[in-house]
């Protein structure tokens, strides 16, 4: 459905290709996108909504200038 307009991937796709020296580098990234998952769910919650599957595979990244 909308994997294919999200040029990035999934959550999980970006940490699994990470090396584990640049799982370190990342770390600072990862505990964004984590508190950015997270303002979500909040955001969900808030309207009524409730996310049924949420996991890394289902988080999908936008390119910088995509909204």
């Amino acid at each position: 459905m909308v994997m294919p307009l999200a040029k990035r991937g999934s959550l999980l796709d970006f940490l699994l290709s990470l090396t584990s020296e640049q799982n370190r580098a990342y770390q600072q990234v990862k505990y964004y996108l984590c508190s950015q998952a997270v303002l979500a769910v909040a955001a969900l919650f808030e309207a009524g909504l409730c996310h049924k599957d949420l996991k890394a595979d289902n988080l999908v990244l936008l390119e910088d200038n995509e909204h």
